[in-house]
């Protein structure tokens, strides 16, 4: 995936809402913070959603839990355009609804959600 890297910038809208995921059991600052910035650089202010992983491993305690909200909290005072954190199981499907309504809430209050394009754009 690094290999990819330098294209991903080619892909980033500031029409778009974005999820940021990352495993919530060792938590890379850098590399969230690299994305982060990616976005903040080429979207201009596009919504983000963190969506922590791995919430279902024995290795999630109340104090990883603690040490990744205060980085998390940090990020989020340096990137204004992260909405939130949502951790989720994809195992068991914890924290799933609550991402998938946390989405849909942001993904409909953008201005360009309601504008209509040509079919032949999504056929």
């Amino acid at each position: 995936q690094e290999v990819y890297y330098n294209t991903h910038h080619f892909f980033l809208s500031s029409r778009a809402v974005y999820l940021v995921v990352f495993d919530f059991t060792s938590l890379d600052t850098g590399r969230l913070q690299y994305w982060l910035q990616s976005i903040a650089v080429r979207a201009d202010m596009a919504p983000v959603l963190l969506v922590g992983t791995h919430i279902d491993l024995k290795s999630y305690t109340p104090v990883v839990l603690e040490e990744a909200s205060r980085k998390l909290a940090g990020l989020r005072q340096t990137f204004p355009n992260v909405i939130c954190c949502v951790p989720v199981s994809t195992k068991s499907g914890r924290g799933i609804d609550d991402l998938r309504n946390r989405l849909l809430d942001v993904t409909l209050k953008q201005e360009f959600v309601p504008e209509q394009i040509p079919l032949r754009y999504v056929a």
